[in-house]
């Protein structure tokens, strides 16, 4: 025979785990992530992606793997971010996302030029 406070732990956890489930749906995350590639299109591996927050001003940032590849995941809906890739004397264009972007996942290829003196 299970005690009351038994039950009553079950149903605090039952409520709490809805709960939980609920808000996960509701937050609407986003992702950005693509290829960082040369001047004739080639994968470059290790160039460092920058991602700011431009309301926080935070960067992040992500090594790309060899295939030349980055992900940012867990990026808030009402954020807007500035995205540019960097290896060696190379830099891509900066790319700007913005909150009123309501697409989730985003997928941005970042292309290396040679930087201006």
């Amino acid at each position: 025979m299970r005690s009351p406070q038994a039950a009553v732990a079950v149903a605090m956890f039952v409520t709490l785990a809805g709960t939980i489930a609920v808000a996960a749906q509701e937050l609407k995350l986003r992702t950005i992530q693509g290829t960082v590639v040369d001047e004739a299109n080639r994968a470059v591996a290790s160039a460092v992606v920058y991602l700011r927050d431009d309301r926080t001003n935070s960067v992040r940032t992500y090594i790309t793997n060899s295939s030349g590849h980055y992900r940012f995941n867990w990026l808030g809906e009402y954020d807007d971010y500035e995205l540019e890739a960097q290896a060696n004397k190379f830099h891509s264009h900066r790319h700007t996302i913005s909150q009123w972007d309501t697409r989730r996942d985003f997928v941005i290829d970042l292309k290396l030029d040679k930087k201006q003196g």
